[in-house]
């Protein structure tokens, strides 16, 4: 992947792995704003699935 490409729901973005000074196997992916500030993804995840729980109309 390179920056600006566009994911698609269920596409693999990553994979779970252990290099470098890792203590055990994890995944690490940032998000990062205008490239200055990084972000946590959780919060994203969070906002976005509300939006879209919002925008469905679900509870």
């Amino acid at each position: 992947m390179h920056a600006g490409d566009t994911v698609e729901q269920g596409q693999v973005i990553g994979a779970v792995g252990s290099s470098g000074r890792a203590t055990g196997p994890h995944l690490c992916w940032r998000m990062k704003l205008r490239n200055t500030q990084q972000l946590d993804p959780s919060v994203a995840i969070d906002g976005l699935a509300a939006a879209r729980r919002e925008l469905l109309g679900e509870n």
